[in-house]
């Protein structure tokens, strides 16, 4: 958003339940950006599925951000409704909005469905992974997560694909509106970059060791072993 300019600073709701992996920083340093940009950010997360660089960040962002936990769980469950009720409770309480920014499919899911009949002039979905690319979802799996993609996608008024391969995925698979999608890399702070001797020396890796790299949680969603 460098460059762009508004009249008044932006009411922005961000909402998550897996804040684990690069969702969660990718979440935090929105959150971060957006409130060093004059907005006015809350943060509604859930601890359920925490990690620490997470919650690291959580502190970081001080009062700049307001932060609300909510025990948001992966999958349905009877507490659904009770988060859902909480949830739109502080949509009312925030508004009106500007921004609902949803991530993932679960906050998405009661995310969505809390705005309902709120004004909000845009709520944005981001599933940081469509859940119908996991490797692992058999065929009934994957169409279940379909079914329920098209659904959020429908009440969004923008996807947010973060590779070029989710986007087309979501195009030709899912055949959600290319109105409705964008691309949005997510971007990092490098950090300060060393020699090969010294990544060796600090890994404890003998230099003419053959080695092999991966970025990224080593999960099987991420399928590092179809790597060639």
């Amino acid at each position: 958003m460098t460059g762009v300019r508004f009249d008044r600073p932006l009411r922005i709701l961000q909402v998550i339940e897996a804040t684990l992996g690069g969702a969660g920083r990718n979440v935090i340093d929105l959150a971060e950006g957006m409130a060093a940009r004059g907005h006015q950010v809350t943060l509604v997360w859930s601890a359920e599925r925490a990690d620490g660089p997470f919650l690291a960040g959580l502190r970081q962002l001080g009062g700049r951000v307001e932060t609300v936990e909510l025990s948001m769980r992966p999958d349905l469950h009877p507490g659904d409704r009770r988060d859902l009720a909480a949830l739109r409770a502080i949509i009312a309480a925030s508004g009106p909005l500007d921004v609902l920014h949803l991530h993932g499919s679960k906050a998405g899911l009661l995310g969505l469905l809390a705005a309902r009949r709120q004004r909000i002039r845009a709520r944005v979905y981001t599933p940081h992974g469509l859940a119908t690319l996991d490797p692992d979802r058999g065929m009934i799996g994957r169409i279940t997560a379909g079914l329920r993609e098209r659904l959020l996608a429908a009440r969004a008024t923008r996807i947010i694909a973060v590779s070029e391969d989710e986007r087309v995925h979501a195009r030709e698979y899912l055949k959600i509106d290319r109105r409705r999608l964008e691309r949005v890399a997510n971007g990092i702070a490098p950090p300060e970059p060393v020699t090969r001797a010294q990544a060796r020396t600090e890994l404890g890796l003998p230099q003419d060791a053959l080695v092999v790299g991966f970025v990224g949680r080593l999960v099987a969603e991420k399928g590092a072993d179809r790597l060639p």
